[in-house]
């Protein structure tokens, strides 16, 4: 089978492309630098430079391919704009060359911010109606939607997966709680109830195995969650950070209306020296709900998908290589 992938050089994508190849896949790799996938060149992949709005690299990377896996995707900027311009539109723009090219499948790597958060009692699950909070979250459902629209039209196969947080090796965004933990203070905005919010963590790993398992499935249709093998509430998250750097942080409770002008400012910032923050009133927007938790029983019946990494066991790993990597 032949795959092409985009996002290969990404997060994710360094874990993804070697489960890939140990399926035996041949893979076809989308990437802006070819000099950060020689690694993939090197292991036997085929290199297409290009990005999603550059059509003939587009109409190059799609032929011939049975399957595209489209992984890239725009978590934080500086301008609002760009999630719509590259999470829905770069998607719009992929799928058309997909359907172009005759490709038979296509499989969205998207989030649980498209689904939106989870109520306070239960995981969200994939028959729950789609409730975005934030403008990351909906330009990903907006970038499901649209290649549903694009590919439905042909008889494409399409096939959603959603991860919630994404952690482990090389992570820039979930990276910043262990920085804070590591700093000894985690402000609990909203105040001490945040301790209770559940969430679903999947380590990189096993998101890679996900995403693969899904991948030789060849007959997936869908959408469904892969969160980690256990959820955890706030509280237990910053206990579980805290023993694997080794520091228990101060959690001083902090006022919602405190905390949205300092995330205004350094939005302010950012924006002014045209540079990311995870912080920001989006992130806000999300920390305020009553949870993000999701449940992986639909992608388990339907592919096998089986997460091992626990939560003690990916965070110790993940700080020792941010402490390899002097990061912490």
């Amino acid at each position: 089978m032949r795959v092409l992938v985009t996002g290969a050089t990404g997060f994710v994508g360094g874990q993804l492309v070697p489960e890939l190849c140990r399926l035996g896949l041949e893979l076809r790799l989308l990437v802006r630098d070819r000099r950060k996938a020689q690694r993939w060149s090197a292991a036997g992949a085929e290199l297409v430079e290009g990005d999603l709005f550059d059509a003939p690299a587009l109409a190059r990377g799609c032929v011939g391919v049975d399957a595209v896996l489209h992984v890239a995707g725009l978590t934080k900027t500086w301008r609002a704009a760009e999630f719509e311009r590259v999470n829905v539109e770069g998607t719009r723009q992929l799928a058309q060359a997909a359907v172009n090219a005759g490709v038979g499948r296509f499989l969205l790597v998207s989030s649980l911010a498209a689904a939106g958060p989870s109520g306070p009692d239960r995981p969200r699950t994939e028959e729950d109606p789609p409730a975005p909070v934030s403008a990351y979250g909906r330009s990903k459902l907006g970038g499901e939607r649209v290649a549903s629209e694009v590919l439905a039209a042909r008889g494409v196969r399409l096939a959603i997966l959603r991860p919630p947080i994404v952690y482990g090796e090389g992570d820039r965004d979930f990276f910043v709680v262990f920085q804070q933990v590591a700093r000894g203070l985690v402000p609990l905005v909203g105040g001490r109830a945040a301790l209770e919010k559940r969430f679903s963590l999947v380590h990189v790993r096993d998101l890679a195995r996900g995403l693969a398992g899904a991948v030789a499935r060849a007959d997936l249709e869908g959408s469904y969650f892969l969160p980690g093998p256990q959820d955890a509430s706030f509280g237990e998250v910053i206990a579980l950070a805290g023993r694997a750097v080794g520091r228990q942080p101060r959690m001083p409770p902090v006022p919602a209306w405190l905390a949205w002008p300092v995330a205004l400012a350094l939005e302010s910032a950012a924006s002014a020296l045209r540079k990311t923050t995870i912080v920001s009133r989006d992130k806000l927007t999300e920390a305020a709900q009553p949870g993000w938790a999701c449940s992986g029983d639909r992608a388990r019946a339907a592919f096998g998908y089986a997460p091992s990494i626990a939560l003690e066991e990916g965070f110790a790993s993940a700080v020792a290589w941010y402490r390899k990597e002097g990061w912490l």
